[in-house]
């Protein structure tokens, strides 16, 4: 077994997934989503190992590494709720032992890991370092002209 492998079975994993945000899941999204989430849960006294995102043109995915799932399951559920955002979203954790996302929220909603699928994720990070080359394009044009007045 992996390094990676090993931490992936020694912690826990909650998932969440915001669908129809509605300024169409844009970097800004995921980076106000995750600045909200970790500011509830740092209040509700959950620690995280590790916290990744991703984002796609109709949701935005977050992953919480915990060692804790059942406290962290709570007060993820009660800080999307007092966000506004509950009824959008989708909260699910790794089942280490089956090797699957079990989906606690909605109840009856489809399997959580077609939010995980490659392809979405290569494409967003695509679409994303394009959005950057094009910022620094725009920067470095700035300081050009800033340099030539």
């Amino acid at each position: 077994m992996s390094d990676s492998d090993e931490s992936i079975m020694a912690n826990q994993h909650i998932g969440i997934a915001a669908l129809g945000v509605p300024d169409g899941c844009t970097f800004f999204t995921k980076i106000v989503l995750k600045g909200a989430l970790q500011a509830l849960l740092r209040r509700s006294g959950v620690e995280w190992l590790q916290w990744i995102g991703s984002r796609q043109p109709e949701f935005v995915v977050q992953i919480i590494t915990v060692r804790e799932r059942g406290p962290a399951l709570q007060a993820v559920h009660a800080a999307l709720d007092e966000i506004g955002i509950l009824r959008m979203c989708h909260i699910a954790y790794f089942d280490c032992d089956e090797l699957y996302w079990r989906t606690v929220y909605p109840l009856g909603a489809e399997p959580f890991d077609h939010f995980l699928d490659p392809d979405k994720v290569a494409a967003a990070g695509r679409e994303f370092m394009a959005w950057m080359e094009a910022y620094e394009a725009l920067l470095r044009r700035r300081r050009i002209q800033g340099e030539g007045s």
